[in-house]
Protein backbone atom coordinates (compact mmCIF):
# COMPACT_ATOMS: atom_id res chain seq x y z
CA UNK A 1 0.00 0.00 0.00
CA UNK A 2 1.22 3.44 -1.01
CA UNK A 3 1.70 6.22 1.73
CA UNK A 4 -1.60 8.05 0.23
CA UNK A 5 -3.30 5.08 0.78
CA UNK A 6 -2.57 4.52 3.77
CA UNK A 7 -3.03 7.83 5.22
CA UNK A 8 -6.51 7.84 3.82
CA UNK A 9 -7.02 4.70 5.55
CA UNK A 10 -6.17 5.75 8.65
CA UNK A 11 -8.40 8.79 7.65
CA UNK A 12 -11.50 6.57 6.98
CA UNK A 13 -10.94 4.56 10.02
CA UNK A 14 -10.72 7.88 12.61
CA UNK A 15 -13.10 10.37 11.48
CA UNK A 16 -17.01 10.03 10.98
CA UNK A 17 -17.73 10.56 7.37
CA UNK A 18 -20.78 9.89 4.95
CA UNK A 19 -20.54 10.40 1.53
CA UNK A 20 -23.49 10.34 -1.34
CA UNK A 21 -22.57 9.79 -4.88
CA UNK A 22 -24.93 11.54 -7.04
CA UNK A 23 -25.92 9.84 -9.86
CA UNK A 24 -25.81 11.91 -13.13
CA UNK A 25 -28.43 9.48 -14.19
CA UNK A 26 -30.81 10.39 -11.89
CA UNK A 27 -30.54 14.50 -11.91
CA UNK A 28 -31.22 13.97 -15.90
CA UNK A 29 -34.28 11.86 -15.03
CA UNK A 30 -35.75 14.18 -12.47
CA UNK A 31 -34.32 17.88 -12.80
CA UNK A 32 -37.71 18.45 -14.67
CA UNK A 33 -39.34 17.43 -11.34
CA UNK A 34 -40.39 20.28 -8.95
CA UNK A 35 -39.87 18.27 -6.04
CA UNK A 36 -36.68 17.97 -7.05
CA UNK A 37 -35.55 21.15 -6.76
CA UNK A 38 -35.90 21.76 -3.69
CA UNK A 39 -33.80 19.13 -2.45
CA UNK A 40 -30.40 19.23 -1.51
CA UNK A 41 -28.16 16.06 -1.12
CA UNK A 42 -24.71 15.51 1.53
CA UNK A 43 -21.57 14.71 -0.02
CA UNK A 44 -19.44 14.98 2.48
CA UNK A 45 -20.16 15.08 6.28
CA UNK A 46 -17.95 14.84 9.09
CA UNK A 47 -18.30 15.81 13.19
CA UNK A 48 -17.58 19.20 12.07
CA UNK A 49 -18.43 19.85 8.59
CA UNK A 50 -21.36 19.05 6.12
CA UNK A 51 -21.04 20.01 2.09
CA UNK A 52 -24.24 19.45 0.88
CA UNK A 53 -25.22 19.74 -3.32
CA UNK A 54 -28.43 21.54 -4.83
CA UNK A 55 -30.02 21.94 -8.21
CA UNK A 56 -29.95 25.82 -9.38
CA UNK A 57 -31.35 26.36 -12.62
CA UNK A 58 -32.42 24.77 -16.46
CA UNK A 59 -31.13 26.89 -18.93
CA UNK A 60 -33.60 26.37 -21.91
CA UNK A 61 -31.07 28.28 -24.18
CA UNK A 62 -28.23 26.55 -23.64
CA UNK A 63 -29.90 23.01 -22.63
CA UNK A 64 -27.86 22.56 -19.18
CA UNK A 65 -28.87 22.40 -15.54
CA UNK A 66 -26.63 24.83 -13.16
CA UNK A 67 -26.02 23.18 -9.41
CA UNK A 68 -24.34 24.70 -6.49
CA UNK A 69 -22.17 23.09 -3.57
CA UNK A 70 -22.65 24.63 -0.48
CA UNK A 71 -20.41 24.18 2.89
CA UNK A 72 -22.88 24.59 5.97
CA UNK A 73 -22.57 26.86 8.59
CA UNK A 74 -19.49 25.32 11.40
CA UNK A 75 -17.06 26.49 14.30
CA UNK A 76 -14.10 25.10 15.31
CA UNK A 77 -11.14 25.55 17.99
CA UNK A 78 -7.96 26.87 16.98
CA UNK A 79 -5.83 27.14 19.91
CA UNK A 80 -7.74 29.05 22.65
CA UNK A 81 -9.93 30.70 19.99
CA UNK A 82 -13.17 29.56 17.96
CA UNK A 83 -13.94 30.46 14.71
CA UNK A 84 -17.10 30.37 13.16
CA UNK A 85 -18.19 30.41 9.49
CA UNK A 86 -22.11 31.23 10.18
CA UNK A 87 -25.25 31.64 8.05
CA UNK A 88 -24.85 34.48 6.19
CA UNK A 89 -20.84 33.84 5.31
CA UNK A 90 -21.72 30.15 4.43
CA UNK A 91 -19.81 29.46 1.07
CA UNK A 92 -21.44 28.40 -2.10
CA UNK A 93 -20.16 28.07 -5.60
CA UNK A 94 -21.28 26.70 -9.09
CA UNK A 95 -20.44 23.30 -10.47
CA UNK A 96 -19.62 23.05 -13.92
CA UNK A 97 -23.56 23.05 -15.61
CA UNK A 98 -24.48 19.50 -17.11
CA UNK A 99 -25.63 19.63 -20.74
CA UNK A 100 -28.84 17.85 -20.92
CA UNK A 101 -28.02 15.63 -23.78
CA UNK A 102 -24.81 15.18 -23.97
CA UNK A 103 -23.17 11.93 -24.10
CA UNK A 104 -19.43 12.93 -23.63
CA UNK A 105 -20.76 14.00 -20.20
CA UNK A 106 -20.45 11.23 -17.47
CA UNK A 107 -20.47 10.22 -14.16
CA UNK A 108 -16.79 10.59 -13.81
CA UNK A 109 -17.16 14.07 -15.22
CA UNK A 110 -19.90 15.30 -13.01
CA UNK A 111 -17.71 13.31 -9.78
CA UNK A 112 -14.47 15.58 -10.70
CA UNK A 113 -16.88 18.71 -11.12
CA UNK A 114 -18.28 18.28 -7.77
CA UNK A 115 -15.15 17.60 -6.14
CA UNK A 116 -13.51 20.90 -7.58
CA UNK A 117 -16.41 22.87 -6.40
CA UNK A 118 -16.04 21.41 -3.02
CA UNK A 119 -12.41 22.21 -2.69
CA UNK A 120 -13.50 25.71 -4.03
CA UNK A 121 -15.51 25.95 -1.05
CA UNK A 122 -13.43 24.92 1.52
CA UNK A 123 -11.06 27.77 -0.16
CA UNK A 124 -13.80 30.21 0.10
CA UNK A 125 -14.73 29.42 3.79
CA UNK A 126 -10.95 29.50 5.07
CA UNK A 127 -10.42 32.96 3.45
CA UNK A 128 -13.52 34.02 5.71
CA UNK A 129 -12.03 32.61 8.69
CA UNK A 130 -8.55 34.18 8.34
CA UNK A 131 -9.99 37.56 8.44
CA UNK A 132 -10.99 37.08 11.86
CA UNK A 133 -7.56 36.11 13.13
CA UNK A 134 -5.62 38.45 15.12
CA UNK A 135 -2.63 38.93 12.22
CA UNK A 136 -5.35 39.75 9.68
CA UNK A 137 -7.02 42.48 11.71
CA UNK A 138 -3.74 43.69 13.00
CA UNK A 139 -2.52 43.75 8.76
CA UNK A 140 -5.58 45.78 7.82
CA UNK A 141 -5.02 48.06 10.46
CA UNK A 142 -1.63 48.57 9.44
CA UNK A 143 -3.36 49.04 5.68
CA UNK A 144 -5.15 51.82 7.53
CA UNK A 145 -2.07 53.85 9.06
CA UNK A 146 -0.08 53.23 5.32
CA UNK A 147 -2.84 55.14 3.54
CA UNK A 148 -3.70 58.17 6.21
CA UNK A 149 0.23 58.79 5.80
CA UNK A 150 -0.41 59.07 2.12
CA UNK A 151 -3.25 61.17 2.38
CA UNK A 152 -1.24 63.27 4.55
CA UNK A 153 1.59 63.98 2.21
CA UNK A 154 -1.05 64.39 -0.84
CA UNK A 155 -2.80 66.70 0.96
CA UNK A 156 0.93 68.88 2.13
CA UNK A 157 1.59 68.71 -1.48
CA UNK A 158 -2.32 70.27 -2.53
CA UNK A 159 -1.90 73.11 -0.05
CA UNK A 160 1.48 73.85 -0.94
CA UNK A 161 0.40 73.96 -4.61
CA UNK A 162 -2.55 76.45 -3.59
CA UNK A 163 -5.10 73.61 -4.78
CA UNK A 164 -8.37 74.70 -2.69
CA UNK A 165 -10.96 72.65 -5.29
CA UNK A 166 -12.88 69.86 -3.38
CA UNK A 167 -13.50 67.63 -5.95
CA UNK A 168 -9.62 68.14 -7.53
CA UNK A 169 -8.50 67.51 -4.20
CA UNK A 170 -10.17 64.25 -3.59
CA UNK A 171 -9.97 63.08 -7.04
CA UNK A 172 -5.89 63.70 -6.64
CA UNK A 173 -5.86 62.08 -3.41
CA UNK A 174 -7.38 59.34 -4.54
CA UNK A 175 -5.49 57.99 -7.61
CA UNK A 176 -2.51 59.15 -5.74
CA UNK A 177 -3.27 56.33 -2.97
CA UNK A 178 -4.65 53.77 -5.10
CA UNK A 179 -1.38 53.94 -6.97
CA UNK A 180 0.77 53.67 -3.89
CA UNK A 181 -1.05 51.74 -1.35
CA UNK A 182 -0.01 48.20 -0.12
CA UNK A 183 -2.31 45.68 1.14
CA UNK A 184 -0.85 43.46 4.21
CA UNK A 185 -3.18 41.44 4.58
CA UNK A 186 -2.90 39.89 1.35
CA UNK A 187 0.62 38.16 2.69
CA UNK A 188 -1.25 37.09 5.89
CA UNK A 189 -4.40 35.45 3.69
CA UNK A 190 -1.59 33.66 1.15
CA UNK A 191 0.66 32.81 4.54
CA UNK A 192 -2.80 31.23 6.30
CA UNK A 193 -4.23 29.61 3.40
CA UNK A 194 -4.68 25.90 3.32
CA UNK A 195 -2.91 26.11 7.46
CA UNK A 196 -7.05 26.47 8.79
CA UNK A 197 -8.55 23.66 7.54
CA UNK A 198 -5.84 21.21 5.87
CA UNK A 199 -7.62 18.40 6.86
CA UNK A 200 -10.87 19.38 5.27
CA UNK A 201 -9.26 19.18 2.12
CA UNK A 202 -7.70 15.84 2.43
CA UNK A 203 -10.69 14.67 3.44
CA UNK A 204 -12.90 15.44 1.24
CA UNK A 205 -9.93 14.52 -1.90
CA UNK A 206 -9.80 10.74 0.54
CA UNK A 207 -13.77 10.36 -0.05
CA UNK A 208 -14.00 11.31 -3.40
CA UNK A 209 -11.40 8.82 -4.31
CA UNK A 210 -8.81 11.60 -6.13
CA UNK A 211 -5.55 10.47 -5.50
CA UNK A 212 -4.16 12.97 -7.64
CA UNK A 213 -6.23 15.87 -5.91
CA UNK A 214 -5.16 14.22 -2.53
CA UNK A 215 -1.33 14.33 -2.87
CA UNK A 216 -1.95 18.26 -4.41
CA UNK A 217 -3.21 19.33 -1.34
CA UNK A 218 -0.70 17.12 0.90
CA UNK A 219 1.90 19.68 -0.29
CA UNK A 220 0.23 22.41 -0.32
CA UNK A 221 -1.47 21.90 3.22
CA UNK A 222 1.81 20.75 4.23
CA UNK A 223 3.70 23.73 4.36
CA UNK A 224 5.16 25.71 7.69
CA UNK A 225 3.10 28.78 8.76
CA UNK A 226 5.47 31.45 8.91
CA UNK A 227 5.88 34.52 11.00
CA UNK A 228 5.35 37.24 8.49
CA UNK A 229 3.93 40.06 11.25
CA UNK A 230 7.18 40.62 11.97
CA UNK A 231 7.98 41.65 8.31
CA UNK A 232 4.75 43.32 7.94
CA UNK A 233 5.66 45.29 11.41
CA UNK A 234 9.19 45.94 10.04
CA UNK A 235 7.69 47.50 6.59
CA UNK A 236 5.00 49.93 8.93
CA UNK A 237 7.39 50.97 10.75
CA UNK A 238 9.38 52.64 7.75
CA UNK A 239 6.32 54.82 6.95
CA UNK A 240 7.61 57.08 9.97
CA UNK A 241 11.18 57.25 8.49
CA UNK A 242 12.33 60.18 6.71
CA UNK A 243 13.34 58.40 3.73
CA UNK A 244 9.86 56.78 3.12
CA UNK A 245 8.66 60.06 3.00
CA UNK A 246 11.20 61.74 0.76
CA UNK A 247 10.40 58.55 -1.63
CA UNK A 248 6.67 58.52 -1.64
CA UNK A 249 7.13 62.70 -2.13
CA UNK A 250 9.10 61.88 -5.52
CA UNK A 251 5.74 59.67 -6.74
CA UNK A 252 3.44 62.99 -6.59
CA UNK A 253 2.50 64.26 -10.26
CA UNK A 254 2.50 67.39 -11.01
CA UNK A 255 -0.84 69.88 -11.45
Amino acid sequence: MCESEKEKTKMKSNISTQLVYLDLKLILANYKNPKFWAKKWTIFKSSQFEIVWYLYSISCTDNKISSCVKILPFKIKRGNKTLALNYWYASSTFCDSIPIDNSDYTQEVLNRNILSSALEVIRSSECSLIMDYAEYKEAKKANEAYEDELKEIAEHFLNDQGVTHKDIREAYIDKYVSDNSLDYTQEISKNLQYKVLPNLYLLVCSWFNSPEKFEEYKKLCGGVRKNVWIKIWNQYRDIKSEDWVNNMQLKLEAI
